[in-house]
């Protein structure tokens, strides 16, 4: 693989002012399409795509692979590239041209690849491995701080996250231990922003499912006979909801108009 993008991607960042530009005329009409000659470089933009990817530490494996639910590269990560494809190639192409420096109408592009770039590294973007296969919106869930032998399950495979504000991630935290580390006696507190406020009141651990928000349940598995829980083991899930497309917060599109 030497590419995230495809021609179409860069259409929905370009909107027709690479196609003025570099594109050619169809059987005399006014529709443009994209030349081949402006893809020839997505070796070079993959190559820069990659290395910025490369700092951003919760990405694990570069290049990136396709995701399980669309079977596509993640848009974040395509629009990454073809913004970082286009800025190079105007700024080549127009090379020489502006004695005040590259105009805005260029550095945009790179504008936005840095938007898209911090939105990824915030995790403002959610892969498909942080929500359920099923693309119902409730992800795995993965532990931050562990120190008891107890696993901890979310609905993912079966549930249907039902909020429809935003993004969320959620915390869970051992938070009393006082009359034992097991399962039932243990308890936690929970939060819906990642940490900022709490809820209002503790609840008992248990291995059946425990109610949470807006169709997020969790429940508690015991492993071996040790202390199972300890106090402020910490759990973290981010849910996802369905009625938004996971893409980035700071991006925008502007259409070019030919003339």
């Amino acid at each position: 693989m030497t590419t995230y993008i495809s021609i179409p991607d860069l259409d929905s960042v370009l909107d027709g002012f690479v196609a003025k530009y570099y594109g050619t005329f169809l059987d005399g009409g006014e529709d443009l399409t994209i030349g081949s000659q402006f893809y020839v470089d997505s070796n070079l933009s993959f190559t820069q795509a990659n290395e910025w990817l490369a700092g951003i530490a919760h990405i694990k494996q570069l290049p990136m692979g396709t995701q399980p639910n669309s079977g596509n590269y993640p848009f974040s990560v395509r629009m990454l590239q073809a913004n970082l494809m286009v800025y190079t190639r105007l700024k080549s192409r127009h090379y020489g041209e502006f004695n005040d420096g590259v105009p805005g109408w260029i550095t945009i592009f790179k504008t936005r690849a840095q938007d898209i770039y911090s939105d990824i590294k915030g995790q403002n973007v959610v892969f498909d491995e942080d929500v359920t296969q099923g693309e119902q919106g409730i992800g795995m869930g993965s532990f931050t701080s562990k120190t008891g032998l107890a696993n901890w399950f979310t609905n993912w495979e079966t549930g249907v996250y039902t909020g429809d504000d935003f993004p969320r991630t959620f915390v869970f935290k051992i938070d009393g231990t006082t009359v034992g580390n097991g399962i039932g006696e243990s308890t936690f507190k929970w939060s819906n922003d990642n940490g900022v406020t709490w809820s209002g009141e503790t609840q008992d651990t248990d291995t059946d499912w425990i109610p949470i928000q807006s169709g997020l349940f969790v429940r508690f598995e015991q492993v071996g006979t040790g202390s199972q829980l300890g106090y402020g083991d910490t759990f973290i899930v981010k849910c996802v909801p369905l009625n938004i497309p996971v893409k980035s917060g700071n991006v925008r599109y502007i259409t070019w108009k030919r003339g």
